[in-house]
């Protein structure tokens, strides 16, 4: 029997080698001799090329690049919402604590004003006022705001200056029954904050009376006390105040109750410190550009 001397194998090695080879020579006869060669060349190597082809089409398939986006779960869209809701706690958190380190409220634009810390003298608690230790040397005037810093809060409002002299003033303190203004409006804070000052009129609002330690408000339609619970911050939000105690801290929310009028409610809010007991303040001094409207008592 006659011995074969090629095999398959050995054929389409060779012709792999002959087609690079062919690649990389320069042109002249030779390859054009071999161009005559392509279409058998073709033959024995494309059924190859596509069974490989098929392979990794299916081994590996292309990534899809268009089509209907993925279905969002409930549990994956709450655990986004809480998220959310944590990050903007921690940013409006970093945001309270800069306004305390600049000493300036949290929302609002910071008007044109002089500030000065002062220390207590003095407390005449029957009377609701604070003697303090600067006058109108200091640049104090009957249209001062008088604050104080409470840690974890920011600037909470403490009442306003009554009388001035060279060296000294006196201080009226808010909660105290004969306070004037009788009546302050303020803007409920929800305890997350707002995300845009713009939220700020669409919040639920109070006039609050000074009684003795606290302050009430007795008639707050129930639409709006929905809204409110123990816990919220009020801040100063009244025309008839100069700008300088515009968004100060009132107070906390301790109560919300039911009155007579099935239509309304009460609330109860509590300064977030003692307002008798402070020993130093920070005075809040409009400048002409800014104390007008609200300056008197």
């Amino acid at each position: 029997m006659q011995r074969r001397w090629t095999n398959p194998r050995s054929l389409y090695l060779a012709a792999l080698l002959l087609l690079a080879a062919a690649a990389l020579i320069p042109t002249n006869p030779v390859t054009s001799a071999l161009s005559t060669l392509h279409a058998p060349l073709v033959t024995i190597i494309a059924p190859v090329s596509q069974a490989g082809s098929y392979v990794s089409t299916h081994l590996r398939p292309a990534a899809r690049t268009s089509g209907a986006l993925p279905i969002v779960r409930d549990e994956d869209y709450a655990e986004l919402e809480r998220d959310y809701k944590a990050a903007l706690r921690t940013i409006n958190g970093l945001q309270h604590a800069i306004a305390a380190l600049e000493e300036r409220p949290y929302y609002g634009t910071e008007p044109a004003l002089i500030k000065r810390n002062v220390q207590r003298i003095s407390a005449d608690t029957g009377k609701g006022t604070i003697k303090i230790r600067a006058g109108s040397r200091n640049d104090v005037t009957l249209a001062t705001i008088a604050s104080a810093h409470v840690p974890d809060i920011g600037l909470q409002l403490v009442g306003r200056v009554v009388s001035v002299n060279r060296l000294f003033s006196t201080i009226h303190v808010i909660t105290h029954t004969d306070f004037s203004p009788n009546l302050i409006e303020g803007v409920v804070i929800p305890p997350d904050g707002i995300a845009d000052e713009s939220e700020l009129a669409a919040l639920p609002r109070c006039q609050l009376r000074p009684s003795g330690s606290t302050l009430t408000a007795n008639d707050v339609a129930v639409t709006d006390a929905e809204r409110i619970a123990p816990g919220h911050l009020v801040l100063l939000a009244d025309d008839t105040w100069p700008d300088a105690a515009q968004m100060l801290v009132i107070g906390r929310v301790t109560r919300v109750k039911d009155t007579e009028q099935p239509l309304h409610k009460q609330i109860t809010v509590v300064p977030t410190t003692d307002l008798n007991r402070l020993g130093s303040f920070i005075l809040r001094i409009p400048t002409e550009e800014s104390s007008p409207n609200g300056a008197g008592g």
